[in-house]
C-alpha cells in the first residue's frame, strides 16, 4: 500500500499544481502588459526549414512586414531535396544550405545558422527562431524582442496552432488542448514566477546565451529540453504573451498522426528524466527550477486526465480496504482540476469546439490510445517532416 500511497500522493499534488496554473492563467488574462515601442538591437529572424517550397514564401513575407532596417532575415535549408532555398531568396531572404544525412534535426540546422552568423561576423543582438509554417501577429516581432531585449533573457511568444476546418471536431480539440498547453499554462507559470517552456516556434535568444548554450541537437522535441538546460544552467525564459506566432494543423490524417506521434512521443520520453531535475532543484532549493521540472513531467492533456480518473477509481478500491481519506483528498483535487478545464472551455472552447461537437471527446481520447501504445512497442526516435496539405 506504501506504493500506492506514493501514487496517489504524485496524482493528488499534480492536479492541484494544475489547477492552480490553470485559474492563474485565466484570470485576466488579456491584461497582460505589452509593450509596443520598436525595438533598437539588429535581429535575425532564423527558419529552420525541410523540404517547404510551397510554404515558406508566406512565412518570409510575414517576417518581412516585421523587421526593420538592419534586421536579417535567414533560411537554413536542410537536407533539402526541392527548391526551398531557391524560393526563399525569391521572397526575400538570406538562404544558406545544409546537407548532412548523419546529423539531422531542427535543432543541428538552427545551430548551422547561428555559426553562419558567427563565422560571417554578421551583427546582431538577438536571434528569433520561427518555423517554416508559422506566421508573425502584427507587431508581434517588436514586442517579442523588446521584451528580450530589455531582460536580456529568452523569451518566448504566445505560440498558438488553429483548426483549418472548423467541421472537423478532432482538429478543434486539438486546437482547444494547445491554447490551453500553450497559453493558458504558460500564463500561470508566468504568474507564479515560473519561468515558461520553449515551444518550438517564437523563440528569442539573446547573444550572449548563444555563446553559452548549442542549438544542435537530434532530439525530436529539442526545444523543450534545451528551454529545460537553459533554467537549469540559471537564465530565464520569459513568457510573452502579447507577442503572436500561428500555424495549422495538418488536415491530411497522415500528417496529423506523425506530428501527433512526434510531440506525444518526444514528451514522454522528456519525463523520465524530470525525477533527477526536480531533485536537483530541492537540494539547490532552487523552487523555479524544481517546478518547472514539475511542469515538463506532467504528461500530455488528454493522458493526465484518463490517468487520473483511473487512479479516481482506484482509490475507491482501494478505501474500502484501507478507509476513505486518498479516495477523498483524490476526489477534490481531481474535482478542482476538471472545473479549472471546463472553466478554460467556457472563456476559449466553446468558440473553438462548441458544445455540440463535445460528444467527439470519447472518440479523440480512444484514439490516443494507439499513440501511447506505440510509445512502447514502436517510440518515434526520429525527427520526421509533418506532411502538409498543399501535398
Amino acid at each position: 500500500m506504501i506504493l500506492l500511497d506514493i501514487v496517489f500522493f504524485i496524482v493528488a499534488f499534480v492536479s492541484a499544481f494544475l489547477s492552480l496554473q490553470l485559474f492563474l492563467g485565466l484570470r485576466n488574462s488579456n491584461s497582460v502588459e505589452a509593450n509596443n515601442n520598436n525595438h533598437t538591437l539588429p535581429c535575425v529572424v532564423l527558419i529552420p526549414a525541410h523540404n517547404e517550397e510551397l510554404g515558406i514564401a508566406k512565412t518570409i513575407m510575414s517576417a518581412r512586414k516585421e523587421v526593420k532596417e538592419g534586421d536579417l532575415i535567414l533560411v537554413v535549408a536542410d537536407n533539402c531535396s526541392d527548391n526551398t532555398a531557391a524560393v526563399s531568396r525569391d521572397a526575400g531572404a538570406i538562404c544558406i544550405e545544409r546537407t548532412n544525412l548523419e546529423l539531422v534535426g531542427k535543432g543541428h540546422a538552427l545551430q548551422y545558422g547561428v555559426d553562419y552568423l558567427t563565422e560571417n561576423d554578421v551583427e546582431f543582438a538577438t536571434v528569433v527562431v520561427m518555423d517554416a509554417d508559422c506566421l508573425f501577429g502584427e507587431g508581434s516581432l517588436h514586442t517579442l524582442l523588446n521584451a528580450s531585449q530589455t531582460k536580456n533573457c529568452v523569451a518566448q511568444a504566445l505560440y498558438l496552432m488553429r483548426s483549418p476546418n472548423k467541421d472537423n471536431i478532432k482538429l478543434n480539440i486539438s486546437e482547444f488542448t494547445w491554447l490551453i498547453k500553450n497559453w493558458v499554462r504558460p500564463l500561470g507559470q508566468k504568474r507564479l514566477g515560473i519561468s515558461c517552456h520553449l515551444q518550438g516556434s517564437g523563440m528569442a535568444f539573446p547573444k550572449s546565451v548563444l555563446n553559452k548554450y548549442s542549438l544542435a541537437s537530434s532530439s525530436i522535441v529539442e526545444d523543450l529540453e534545451l528551454g529545460l538546460h537553459i533554467v537549469q544552467g540559471g537564465e530565464e525564459v520569459m513568457f510573452v504573451p502579447r507577442a503572436l506566432v500561428t500555424s495549422e494543423f495538418p488536415e491530411n490524417n497522415e500528417g496529423l498522426e506523425n506530428q501527433r506521434k512526434r510531440w506525444e512521443h518526444g514528451h514522454l520520453s522528456v519525463v523520465k528524466k524530470m525525477p533527477s531535475m526536480m531533485l536537483q532543484g530541492l537540494k539547490q532549493l532552487n523552487f523555479r527550477l524544481f517546478f518547472q521540472a514539475l511542469d515538463a513531467a506532467i504528461p500530455p492533456t488528454i493522458m493526465w486526465i484518463i490517468f487520473t480518473i483511473l487512479t479516481l477509481v482506484v482509490s475507491f478500491i482501494a478505501a474500502i480496504f484501507d478507509g476513505f481519506y486518498w479516495s477523498a483528498v483524490i476526489g477534490l483535487c481531481i474535482s478542482v482540476f476538471a472545473l479549472a478545464i471546463v472553466c478554460a472551455w467556457f472563456k476559449y472552447g466553446e468558440k473553438i469546439l462548441p458544445p455540440a461537437q463535445l460528444k467527439g471527446m470519447i472518440p479523440f481520447v480512444l484514439s490516443k490510445f494507439s499513440v501511447y501504445r506505440t510509445f512502447i512497442s514502436n517510440r518515434e526516435k526520429n525527427w520526421v517532416r509533418t506532411k502538409r496539405d498543399n501535398e
